[in-house]
């Protein structure tokens, strides 16, 4: 009889304990997944496998903030493949190995078009154009880029590839009083035109294109007007430049303003200013039928408007092969001389015609050359 008390008292101890013990992993359970909900609240993924799918995932992008794409999307027109991320804050669009898109026989738009957005983040996609079909890359209306970012403050564009752009493949448009974007550990090749185009009327901005490659591109790599604020220099930074403004595609240099136009790998433009070009390597930079305007200067490695680019610095960066290393263009003069210049510490390799040349009369106010070395 004592037994079976005692057995009772402590069956009654251990169902309480197990009670207890239940209840506090109940409630860890429900703490984690109250956690988890408003992880995936921030986190919320929509997985594309074709065109339709990233359509709804655009639709409904209130949703989500990841859209991940696992396959290579063929794009037959714009109805397929015009994807427009309008008003959106906080949005990664980001691939598999063999995530991205294939455009083919019509190139009237761009696969994203994102406009008065802000930290959007594209990464590890591929873009490319069908080398069987073709459209006029000075045509704004049949040849669009893979990419139109307007006013749209820190976009990122990372790890992805580009490849055989019938214009350029990213064009970047502002009219706001700051903005900035960041393309960085990207390829670049055989664009019809520019691999990224900057266009803007800013007060203010910033860019970070550092740890890219850019090959035979058939105009500038790079054609940049960025005025950047004082405390925070924009970075063209680790770099490679191979034979990109091998063709001219503009006509309208010279004296009658209709003579092919020459131009550099990288064209830092006017309104240019606090800029720091470093680490980064330019060669073969010369056009295949040499037609310019200019035969003797040639392509630059990098060109410099010789009007309203101030406060620019190039430095430990390697030059071979180009016809011109780096200077400025020979256009007509239009506004304030370029100033505040210093190119120091560059290593200039068998350039055919100059290493630097700066067109007279109009040479920039304040240029130093110093610490160069010339093989």
């Amino acid at each position: 009889m004592n037994f079976l008390k005692i057995l009772k008292r402590y069956s009654l101890i251990v169902l309480i304990i197990t009670l207890i013990v239940i209840s506090f992993l109940l409630f860890i359970y429900s703490s984690n997944q109250q956690s988890y909900t408003e992880d995936s609240n921030t986190t919320t993924t929509c997985v594309v496998e074709d065109s339709i799918s990233l359509k709804k995932c655009i639709n409904n992008l209130s949703a989500y903030n990841l859209i991940y794409i696992n396959s290579l999307i063929t794009c037959n027109d714009s109805i397929e493949c015009n994807f427009v991320i309008e008003g959106k804050t906080n949005l990664s669009i980001e691939g598999s190995n063999q995530g991205g898109f294939l455009r083919k026989d019509i190139f009237d738009y761009e696969v994203f078009n994102i406009s008065n957005s802000l930290d959007i983040n594209i990464n590890n996609l591929v873009f490319e154009d069908d080398t069987n079909s073709s459209c006029d890359p000075l045509n704004d209306n049949l040849c669009k880029p893979f990419i139109l970012i307007n006013n749209s403050p820190r976009t990122l564009i990372n790890k992805s590839t580009f490849i055989g752009s019938k214009r350029s493949s990213i064009i970047i448009s502002s009219t706001l009083k700051f903005a900035d974007f960041s393309i960085t550990n990207s390829t670049f090749t055989d664009s019809n035109a520019h691999s990224i185009l900057n266009y803007n009327t800013l007060d203010k901005g910033f860019a970070n294109i550092s740890n890219n490659e850019f090959i035979n591109n058939a105009s500038n790599a790079i054609a940049l007007s960025l005025p950047s604020i004082t405390s925070r220099k924009s970075r063209i930074v680790d770099n490679t430049f191979i034979h990109n403004h091998h063709t001219a595609i503009y006509f309208n240099c010279g004296i009658n303003s209709n003579q092919a136009c020459g131009g550099g790998q990288l064209y830092i433009q006017k309104g240019t200013m606090n800029m720091q070009v470093s680490g980064n390597n330019f060669s073969d930079g010369y056009l295949d039928i040499n037609n310019s305007a200019n035969p003797d200067i040639g392509i630059f490695g990098i060109e410099i408007d010789n009007t309203n680019v101030s406060n620019l610095l190039i430095e430990e960066n390697v030059f071979v092969n180009n016809d011109t290393a780096i200077g400025t263009n020979c256009e007509p003069f239009t506004g304030n001389n370029s100033s505040n210049i210093l190119i120091r510490d560059n290593s200039f390799n068998n350039n055919k015609l100059n290493d630097t040349y700066f067109c007279p009369p109009n040479l920039p106010v304040n240029l130093d050359i110093q610490n160069n070395i010339s093989e």
